[in-house]
């Protein structure tokens, strides 16, 4: 998603005194004390802003209040006011998260919007966010910043796609505004990702997003929670499938790391020893999560995996070494009609199950790789 300026109307003669000049421009904030910041130019009409925040991050804030990009239609029975006593509609969605209170409100039109985002393939504002403390204290927009990245990265992990906030204002006590960013957040074209393990309509995944806000705001968590969830993003439907095989081995790898090694201690000699496959299957097993291969859905990667005696860890890790280091000519990973989508599928589905697992999720989710399942059939994670 781009930040972008447009000039409306007539150029301003010092723009049209030099057409070839398309160098960067200084904009001034008026009503911010002249502040002025740099705008680049596409053209002689428009162009993008880097990110910009205005206003202290330290100043004193009550609430903030956001917009949300592309999100789906969320369970949300309580009612709003549409401006008159006979003007009501349902769609507010509330969670006490930790320290954060948060009232999601959906357009009263989302169902047109939702149709519309379909058909174009666009980005559209779909909800309207209020982030409080719970115990209404003040707070900072340092504080609020890890708050919003923390849900946007949570939410975009469930959802199998980019959503975002956009335009977070944050008001002090009398409902002034104090501080404001404007930044190109991450946001997905459309409303559709190519898997997502949430169900907005059945699945509570309040406690997700608490856990999620606690390791954001933890310096020594921050970076690894959101290396593994933008990989679970990104390996859902960036790039070619073998890409995303690679994205999604990088995660797993990175996890093995941060459990077997740097939480239980294990020494290098021993997880050095297991190789790739037995670190993958030491946290399938963990996590209660099955290595077998359903032939029903898999076709191809259970033929490869039968005629080689592997189980499902050690199919997707032989297919993904054929990719990097190959041994052979590569033509025979697709001779099998599907087998490397198959292996990509498979990844999904473990690198989903562990990173819930690491976040000690304890709801329901929707299995990916399953033929007889209905649009919000949802069966509870493996490790209960």
């Amino acid at each position: 998603m781009d930040l972008v300026w447009r000039l409306e109307g007539e150029e301003p003669g010092s723009l049209r005194a030099n057409l070839l000049d398309i160098d960067d421009l200084e904009l001034i904030l008026r009503q911010e004390g002249d502040r002025s910041f740099v705008a680049h130019r596409r053209n002689f009409r428009e162009g993008w802003l880097d990110g910009l925040e205005i206003g202290s991050t330290e100043a004193p804030i009550k609430r903030i209040v956001a917009h949300w990009l592309n999100l789906p239609a969320l369970r949300s029975p309580i009612r709003i006011n549409g401006g008159s006593q006979l003007e009501w509609f349902t769609g507010r969605w509330t969670a006490a998260l930790g320290e954060w209170r948060l009232t999601i409100d959906r357009r009263p039109d989302h169902a047109d919007v939702w149709r519309a985002l379909g058909e174009a393939h666009s980005i559209a504002v779909t909800h309207v966010m209020e982030v409080r403390r719970a115990d209404e204290r003040d707070f900072t927009a340092a504080d609020a910043k890890q708050v919003l990245k923390a849900l946007q990265f949570a939410l975009s992990f469930a959802l199998g796609r980019w959503v975002a906030p956009a335009l977070p204002v944050g008001l002090d006590g009398e409902d002034r505004p104090v501080w404001r960013e404007w930044a190109p957040y991450h946001c997905s074209n459309g409303r559709s990702g190519a898997l997502a393990w949430w169900w907005p309509q059945g699945v509570d995944i309040r406690d997700y997003l608490n856990e999620a806000i606690v390791r954001f705001s933890d310096p020594d968590r921050r970076f690894s929670t959101q290396f593994l969830m933008t990989s679970a993003v990104l390996m859902n439907f960036a790039g070619f499938v073998e890409q995303r095989i690679m994205t999604a081995f990088a995660a797993i790898e990175h996890l093995s790391w941060i459990t077997l090694r740097a939480q239980d201690g294990m020494s290098k000699k021993d997880y050095d020893r297991l190789k790739a496959v037995g670190r993958l299957r030491e946290l399938l097993n963990r996590a209660n999560v099955g290595c077998d291969i359903d032939a029903d859905v898999l076709q191809g990667l259970a033929k490869f995996a039968e005629d080689a005696n592997l189980d499902g860890p050690a199919a997707i890790t032989r297919i993904r070494n054929e990719i990097v280091h190959p041994k052979q000519p590569q033509k025979k990973l697709y001779e099998s009609k599907g087998l490397v989508r198959d292996a990509w599928l498979l990844c999904y589905h473990y690198l989903t199950l562990l990173l819930l697992h690491h976040m000690e999720y304890s709801g329901s989710y929707q299995k990916a790789i399953k033929n007889d399942r209905w649009a919000g059939d949802v069966e509870s994670v493996p490790w209960l």
